[in-house]
């Protein structure tokens, strides 16, 4: 006849990333609107607030400092390739667009696409940051940096979502080697980065967060709210 109680997984607190950079791309409440919209990080203050500058700032506020628990990192996916498939604003409207990528410049990351015929748009092809470029369609190659976002989570186990719909599976054995229980590293919704490291003679993708290149492992990812 005690105070009632709740059990509450583990596996479902979310934690509150805390190693930000100036030049991270983030999600952050608004004060002005109290809604979450796109900043990139400015500094982090001593007392722990983080200063970010929004990208569309919706009043005079160019920058605010936000609490950390109002702050969310988002992956920006970097290693586009010639010929992929993107959707990315139009300069002239903001409105996602159909393109093509045909360069990308190594020492900045920038991401020249050429739109598709039917978009539109003024000029052939523009230069857009690769945090605006969402990939919609790659050929999948042994090697391959992928983003994915969680579906389902097992154990031994997490069942992702890659572009273009094609799915895999990341087993604990292909992320650090003291995870024991995927229920504890990634939750649905996560997007994780990963390498393809096989293409099975059904079409089935392998994945892995080892970098066998450099022998070294990808740390495991942040779990973050879903925004």
């Amino acid at each position: 006849g005690g105070a009632e109680t709740h059990d509450i997984e583990e596996a479902s607190i979310s934690l509150i990333f805390k190693d930000y950079e100036p030049g991270d791309y983030v999600q952050a409440i608004d004060p002005s609107i109290s809604m979450w919209a796109a900043a990139d990080v400015v500094r982090i203050n001593d007392d722990g607030t983080v200063r970010v500058k929004w990208e569309d700032p919706t009043d005079a506020n160019l920058e605010n400092d936000i609490d950390l628990e109002w702050v969310k990192k988002v992956d920006v996916f970097r290693d586009f390739r010639v010929g992929d498939q993107v959707a990315c604003p139009s300069p002239e409207d903001q409105l996602l667009r159909r393109a093509v990528v045909t360069k990308v410049n190594a020492d900045d990351g920038m991401v020249q696409v050429r739109w598709d015929e039917d978009s539109g748009q003024e000029a052939d092809e523009t230069i857009v940051h690769p945090k605006h470029v969402t990939l919609t369609g790659m050929k999948p190659e042994v090697g391959r940096k992928v983003n994915c976002v969680v579906q389902k989570v097992k154990e031994w186990a997490a069942f992702v979502q890659l572009s273009d719909g094609f799915e895999s599976m990341l087993h604990r054995s292909e992320t650090r080697e003291d995870v024991v229980d995927m229920r504890k590293y990634v939750r649905p919704g996560d997007k994780l980065e990963a390498w393809i490291s096989a293409i099975r003679p059904d079409g089935k993708i392998d994945l892995t967060q080892v970098d066998r290149r450099s022998g070294g492992t990808q740390q495991a990812p942040q779990r973050l709210e879903d925004i």
